[in-house]
């Protein structure tokens, strides 16, 4: 373990995350079941251990959770859901942590140019983003102490669109 081997650090990014496409009845609930640990509880208990661990030093905390957060998704529902928890979840702990020392903010990318849409077999969307802008948003957006960072215009946009508009272009995107 990192503390038996008296491993130290300040920064702890939780950018693991699982997503599947299809209509929720015809995923494999055992993958499914894998994808809400992975982007939920492990997550919350990597957040846990390191408040607990840094109460008296401070240290930074981005979880990274998705544009889709901010809507349901149709054909991506589980994930969508899981992602709104990372949202959710992060405001809350860091309105816990607020005087710290520790300063949590969420990452809200929107299509990133990653292997996410290849490992799910559909095309990655032409307005996707790059990684390197997202991660550059990320670390500004973490240094700064910045609650919910959201990289380029669009995605900005994007979250303040109608809910059954975004959720018919998820829609369409997905099938």
């Amino acid at each position: 373990s990192l503390k038996a081997d008296d491993v130290r650090f300040n920064i702890l990014i939780n950018n693991a995350g699982l997503g599947l496409i299809g209509k929720s009845e015809t995923l494999d609930a055992d993958r499914e079941l894998q994808m809400l640990t992975l982007n939920m509880i492990s997550l919350t208990m990597l957040c846990k251990l390191f408040i607990a661990e840094h109460q008296q030093s401070g240290g930074r905390i981005l979880n990274v959770a998705s544009i889709g957060a901010f809507q349901p998704g149709p054909y991506t529902a589980s994930y969508y859901a899981s992602k709104a928890y990372v949202l959710s979840y992060t405001q809350a702990i860091r309105y816990e942590a607020k005087n710290s020392g520790i300063h949590i903010s969420v990452l809200c990318p929107g299509s990133t140019h990653t292997a996410f849409f290849t490992k799910a077999g559909k095309p990655t969307p032409k307005f996707a983003g790059s990684p390197e802008r997202a991660a550059k948003a990320a670390y500004h957006g973490l240094m700064k102490d910045q609650e919910i960072i959201i990289p380029g215009m669009l995605n900005q946009l994007i979250r303040w669109l109608p809910k059954r508009l975004k959720m018919a272009a998820v829609a369409k995107m997905k099938i």
